[in-house]
């Protein structure tokens, strides 16, 4: 197992989902199996390369692409819609919790996992089965809140200039929105679990640190 994924052959890979799986897609580990597999050894920044994901007889669009974050697998690409909401409504329960909670390690008990199976007459192409769908995570996920909830995080300085480093304009006033969702995406990446109302007390931090937020 490398970090939530795990290679069962040379065709077949499995990912435990957590919270970017119902926004975005998922980080891939700098691990050289991994990227083997996925056939992105070589990908380079400003470099992406197109895939495509069928899942219950769907298709939908993807796109691996490497950036200042790492490597990510995005599944929220094209017009039509995407895999990830289509995962938001194969698994309600599962992204209401991941929604409502800023949540991104896995609660306790069995986690829903992706299973991608490669397409034997196409590159990059991937069969997607989701196990465990079924899961009935309530009681383990209450537990979880109750437990967890003091050691959730709060974005500190460091991250708030990385986020601000990574935005495309980096201006003398601060769009405060843009910078908090950067600082929520690479959060999601390192997966670090943010507390309920951090956004409120990370711009009240920021107002306090840089004396302006817009």
């Amino acid at each position: 197992m490398n970090g939530k994924w795990k290679i069962l052959n040379e065709n077949v890979i499995e990912r435990e989902m957590n919270k970017s799986c119902f926004k975005y897609g998922s980080s891939i580990p700098e691990k050289k199996e991994i990227k083997i597999f996925f056939q992105i050894d070589n990908i380079q920044k400003g470099q992406p390369v197109p895939a495509r994901i069928t899942y219950n007889n769907q298709k939908y669009n993807a796109l691996f692409k490497k950036d200042k974050g790492g490597l990510r697998f995005f599944w929220r690409e094209g017009n039509d819609e995407s895999l990830a909401s289509a995962l938001q409504k194969e698994l309600p329960v599962w992204f209401e919790f991941y929604l409502k909670n800023n949540k991104f390690e896995k609660p306790s008990g069995t986690l829903p996992v992706m299973k991608f199976t490669k397409k034997q007459d196409a590159n990059y192409e991937y069969y997607l089965e989701i196990i465990n769908s079924q899961a009935d995570q309530k009681q383990n996920i209450e537990s979880d809140l109750q437990n967890h909830s003091e050691s959730n995080y709060y974005p500190t300085k460091k991250d708030v200039e990385n986020a601000y480093s990574q935005m495309p304009f980096q201006e003398k006033e601060i769009n405060i929105g843009i910078l908090l969702d950067q600082i929520e995406k690479n959060m999601e990446h390192e997966e670090k679990i943010l507390q309920h109302n951090w956004r409120v007390i990370t711009e009240k931090n920021i107002e306090s640190w840089y004396g302006t937020t817009q």
